[in-house]
């Protein structure tokens, strides 16, 4: 083997450095998640529930009488995942069913009273959670992050949304 095979072997390829950063932020986000996802479940394991079903909760306080299917949009899962989660928390009492104004199909769903305590009393534990990650940030820097991941969050949305469009075309 000559010498520039040698260093060509032991040398990564400028193709394989563009690889390598291009992931990194998608590596460094799908880390963010998975911790924050699992600090989450942890800091809610006394009342038995998960990150996602305090999300829930929380959409169904600050939108009372969303249908599940509305529910499901804004906690970004499935309508058969929000459902697992709304029947789960409607057995614990605290999430009750009702008749929905706009359609006489769809079922409105709202925070029993129960549930709106067992929402404050999980709050101050997710608020922790965002005390930690902002920890390492200024005041600044926190409003900052905030529009930059919504910002990169639309955008990634709306790509998947139009390879949808154009998966359902072909």
């Amino acid at each position: 083997m000559n010498d520039g095979d040698q260093r060509g072997a032991s040398q990564p390829s400028s193709e394989d450095l563009d690889l390598k950063d291009a992931s990194y932020l998608v590596d460094a986000v799908f880390r963010l998640e998975h911790a924050v996802t699992r600090i989450g479940n942890i800091r809610l394991a006394p009342w038995s529930l998960t990150l996602s079903s305090y999300t829930a909760m929380r959409v169904m306080y600050n939108r009372p009488h969303l249908s599940l299917a509305q529910v499901a949009r804004r906690c970004f899962v499935r309508p058969q995942t929000i459902n697992r989660i709304v029947s789960q928390l409607e057995a614990r009492g605290f999430v009750a069913r009702g008749p929905h104004e706009d359609s006489e199909r769809a079922v409105a769903l709202s925070l029993t009273a129960e549930g709106i305590v067992a929402l404050k009393e999980m709050t101050a534990e997710v608020d922790k959670i965002n005390t930690t990650l902002t920890q390492a940030l200024g005041a600044d820097e926190i409003g900052l992050m905030q529009e930059m991941l919504r910002s990169s969050a639309r955008m990634v949305e709306a790509e998947a949304k139009e390879l949808q469009k154009a998966a359902k075309r072909d």
